[in-house]
């Protein structure tokens, strides 16, 4: 059987669910190889996955370490000369992984951060390339006025830019490629096998993407959860009478000042509620040393890494940061929502979400109590919303995310052979 390398950076929503696609090939009989951040090879490794490093470190530490990047309302992403000269650094550092790691591979599938490093690659090692994203925002269109939310053409450098383009050309001329002329470079990084591991129940591909393939959600799953039942206490916790609010920001990180009001203005306004409050710890590290004085700790836990299937169907309302991964899992378990973005595709699912009347949306800065009580008891709280997610839900579970895209890369690889 041909063997795969499947490639992306990013967060554990980035990551995971190119974990489960490369769990769900190797079931079907495929060496897999998962070329990425060395803080996500625990996750592969326990999928039974190869992995190799892709040139960048990123895991909680070092998200925490730049978190006030991650807030695009204190510091707004920009292009300058020390972003032309990481792009240098790191070109030529995930180049030598990706050729290092993939010199024995079959098929490159590359998530948008890494498609303009598998591109070249691919012309290097004279294999097929193959794009893929979990990421609506960067391929699908806004909820109402249908024009096209895309910014793949920034992550794939694929407008004409000169400072770019001889960055590319003196990697390429290290590796003996021949130049490219401007109008090569604006195709060279566009490939037109691109599978989409979203739900057209979420949101659509744009029309510019007419090649696009769309699956449904691809769901991480760890072995251990299979048979995973919950501790006396949390189940104790999550089944009240008064269904808990669960607080999750999962991969989002926060400035410790950040963590600290986050937790403080939502245990105030859970209390207002009457109603308990899970958080989840998180690479905001959400802990019990955050909590106000003046709280009832009887009402607050805090939990871990787990199964949010479970933690999802359990609870009253989900409020959380609007990354997709989250986002899929609470509509796949009819679970509404308070989405409080800070950046990059947070906005659009959020905008999504309200569109399909299935959550609100709330800005996440000098967030207020009672803003945060009102928002809450008036629309996700009601029973308007609750029905909408139940809905959307049970349209997500029968979507077979995974086994539809095993399907397609495995045509992919058969017109690659038959080529040959």
């Amino acid at each position: 059987m041909p063997t795969i390398a499947i490639t992306s950076c990013g967060t554990l929503g980035d990551n995971l669910p190119l974990i489960a696609l490369g769990k769900s090939l190797k079931q079907r009989g495929h060496d897999v190889l998962m070329v990425i951040s060395e803080p996500m090879h625990p996750y592969a490794l326990k999928a039974g996955l190869n992995v190799a490093a892709n040139g960048v470190v990123l895991g909680q530490r070092q998200a925490k370490q730049e978190s006030q990047a991650w807030n695009h309302f204190r510091k707004k992403p920009s292009i300058d000369e020390s972003f032309y000269e990481k792009f240098r650094c790191d070109l030529a550092n995930k180049l030598d992984c990706l050729l290092d790691a993939c010199k024995n591979i079959d098929i490159i599938i590359s998530t948008p951060q890494q498609n303009i490093f598998a591109a070249i690659a691919c012309d290097k090692l004279d294999i097929p390339w193959a794009r893929t994203s979990v990421t609506p925002s960067l391929h699908c269109r806004e909820p109402k006025s249908g024009q096209a939310y895309s910014s793949e053409d920034n992550n794939n450098y694929a407008k004409f830019d000169k400072k770019f383009y001889l960055i590319v050309e003196d990697a390429r001329k290290s590796l003996d490629l021949p130049p490219l002329s401007p109008t090569e470079w604006e195709q060279y990084f566009i490939c037109k096998k691109l599978l989409l591991g979203s739900s057209c129940h979420f949101s659509q591909p744009a029309t510019k993407y007419p090649y696009a393939v769309q699956t449904g959600f691809w769901f991480y799953e760890e072995p251990e959860w299979q048979n995973w039942q919950p501790d006396s206490e949390l189940k104790n916790f999550m089944t009240q009478e008064s269904k808990p609010l669960v607080l999750s920001f999962s991969s989002q990180p926060l400035t410790d000042e950040e963590a600290t009001a986050v937790v403080k203005v939502h245990v105030r306004a859970a209390a207002k509620l009457n109603r308990p409050i899970l958080i989840q710890q998180g690479w905001a590290d959400f802990t019990a040393d955050l909590l106000p004085e003046d709280c009832d700790r009887d009402r607050v836990m805090f939990a871990g890494f787990m199964p949010q299937d479970w933690l999802f169907s359990h609870a009253a309302a989900l409020i959380h940061h609007g990354g997709i991964g989250t986002t899929a899992r609470a509509l796949r378990n009819g679970c509404p929502m308070l989405v409080e973005p800070y950046g990059n595709d947070q906005f659009f699912n959020a905008k999504q979400i309200v569109f399909h009347g299935v959550g609100a949306a709330i800005h996440p800065m000098d967030l207020q109590v009672d803003e945060l009580t009102r928002v809450l008891r008036n629309k996700v709280l009601t029973s308007g919303y609750k029905q909408r997610a139940v809905k959307m839900g049970a349209k997500i579970r029968q979507e077979a995310g995974l086994e539809t895209a095993c399907d397609i890369v495995q045509n992919w690889l058969q017109g690659s052979v038959a080529k040959k």
